[in-house]
């Protein structure tokens, strides 16, 4: 699929290797929505006797989109964006991966906040809290989807697929600081502010009255 949607870019991009952020960046969010699906209705997998099938099939589909979600966040020719201005049109690719992914995240959440019946105010808080970092963090669309896959993880106790997203975090801050399509300061402004935003919503969740009765 990646090779189909790279070729078919228009004439001139399909050359350029760094249009590959642009063919992974499409597919990554699909990937991760597919995941999220199986994650939403294992139940039902389980009970059609079809898991022993699909679980195998979500792992590999999570697996390609997290490398993916790498690919797209350290993708970035150093020399290019020093002397071609018009390197910089690829780094479009990185918002609207992290920007697809930030959606699939939201709508995870949400799910996840109306199946243990929260109150509207939690879920606004926490659809609001989780938008708030997906912008933060769209440049890097791998840390978006380590975050995600760490949310699987605990949806479904399983490790193997923590420590995919742990990984995909750890590499992604790596990739996002080395790939030079924006600037060290931007860089470290969105990530302190996210850090932020992760510590404050855990203050609330155990400080807070609505936080505390979600919990």
């Amino acid at each position: 699929m990646a090779g189909a949607v790279h070729l078919a870019l228009p004439h001139g991009s399909a050359d350029d290797w760094q249009a590959l952020a642009w063919s992974l960046g499409w597919l990554a969010p699909l990937g991760c929505a597919l995941a999220t699906g199986f994650t939403l209705a294992e139940a039902r997998v389980c009970a059609a006797g079809r898991h022993a099938l699909l679980e195998p099939l979500a792992d590999a589909t999570l697996l390609a989109a997290l490398a993916m979600a790498l690919v797209v966040t350290g993708m970035s020719h150093p020399m290019a964006w020093l002397f071609d201005p018009e390197a910089g049109r690829l780094s479009m690719a990185h918002w609207i991966a992290g920007a697809l992914l930030t959606l699939v995240l939201a709508g995870f959440a949400l799910t996840e906040c109306r199946r243990l019946a929260a109150g509207s105010a939690m879920q606004a808080a926490v659809l609001a809290g989780t938008l708030a970092f997906g912008a933060l963090m769209a440049a890097a669309p791998a840390v978006v989807a380590g975050a995600l896959a760490l949310a699987l993880a605990l949806r479904r106790a399983s490790m193997a697929w923590m420590g995919l997203g742990v990984a995909a975090i750890a590499i992604g801050f790596v990739w996002y600081y080395s790939a030079l399509h924006w600037t060290l300061l931007a860089k470290s402004v969105t990530l302190a502010a996210a850090g932020v935003l992760l510590l404050a919503g855990r203050y609330w969740l155990l400080h807070g009255r609505t936080g505390k009765e979600f919990a």
